[in-house]
């Protein structure tokens, strides 16, 4: 049998190695060009606009949280110069939309620990997330002792979101039309 030179060379006649060569120098003239030609990017400006800022909270309409829930799930809200219809326990209370519709609003643990507590007829500005009603958070709230009783579970049952109040603000009393008549003078 005869032997075959083992020397490898490509179909141009060139040895490997050099292509490899080529390719680095290639590349490296490549680099070079795009960092000569290359511009720096300036700093984004950031204009400000008309919304509000991260920590501010959005005054949102009862009839458009109450019409449009889940759209607001999970979101922080400010309620404005909302009527305590009724209470549900210490911890919850109860308003209307302007159709009588009506929405559920609970007192967080903080707040009833510094002795917030509303009225049936109060005015009150409310700043809170908003939460989907569940199985799950009756049961919490059974055993935080936010609803007492079964009567209490069963009108908790009918709200299908509330608002979770982190601030309760009360609206003062419409003073009396004498006395405001009085102070113009």
């Amino acid at each position: 049998m005869t032997q075959k030179p083992t020397e490898h060379r490509s179909s141009s006649g060139l040895p490997t190695w050099l292509w490899m060569v080529a390719t680095v120098v290639v590349v490296g003239a490549f680099m070079y060009w795009l960092a000569a030609t290359s511009e720096p990017s300036a700093p984004q400006v950031v204009e400000e606009s008309d919304e509000p800022a991260a920590g501010a909270v959005a005054a949102v309409r009862l009839d458009d949280l109450a019409a449009g829930l889940t759209n607001y799930l999970g979101t922080e809200v400010r309620l404005e110069a909302i009527s305590v219809a009724s209470r549900l326990g210490e911890q919850a209370f109860w308003t209307a939309t302007s159709n009588g519709i009506p929405f559920l609003v609970r007192l967080t643990p903080s707040l009833v620990a510094d002795s917030v507590s509303v009225a049936s007829g109060e005015t009150v500005t409310v700043v809170g997330r908003v939460v989907a009603m569940s199985d799950s958070v009756l049961a919490a709230w059974e055993q935080e002792g936010v609803i007492a009783n079964d009567n209490q579970r069963l009108e908790a049952e009918f709200a299908t979101g509330f608002v979770e109040a982190t601030q309760v603000v009360k609206q003062a009393a419409p003073a009396d039309t004498t006395q405001a008549s009085g102070a113009e003078e």
